[in-house]
């Protein structure tokens, strides 16, 4: 026996996978899959920052100067986040 799922746009209780009544999709994981979808293709579309920009311009140089600049100044940057990071892990390992 199936499980029934109750639509979101029409209210009506079904056991496949698609309403019966307004024909939208009820299973949860092509939904999740849908919405994630969405989001990367929103995410696509709209255009980088400015710093975005600018680190990139920087990564991609053929300047040898700034191209040592940023890659000191991105392990700087996870230098930093590893400090951090195992803060946090010690003050999540301490209550249990």
């Amino acid at each position: 026996m199936g499980t029934e799922r109750k639509c979101s746009s029409c209210g009506e209780w079904n056991m496949q996978d698609v309403c019966s009544v307004c024909g939208q999709d009820l299973n949860p994981k092509r939904e999740r899959i849908r919405k994630i979808r969405e989001v990367q293709k929103k995410k696509e579309e709209e255009e980088p920052s400015r710093l975005e920009t600018f680190l990139l311009i920087w990564k991609e140089t053929k300047n040898p100067i700034l191209k040592i600049f940023y890659w000191m100044g991105y392990s700087v940057w996870v230098v930093y986040m590893a400090i951090l990071s195992m803060i946090a892990f010690c003050i999540a390992w301490g209550p249990g």
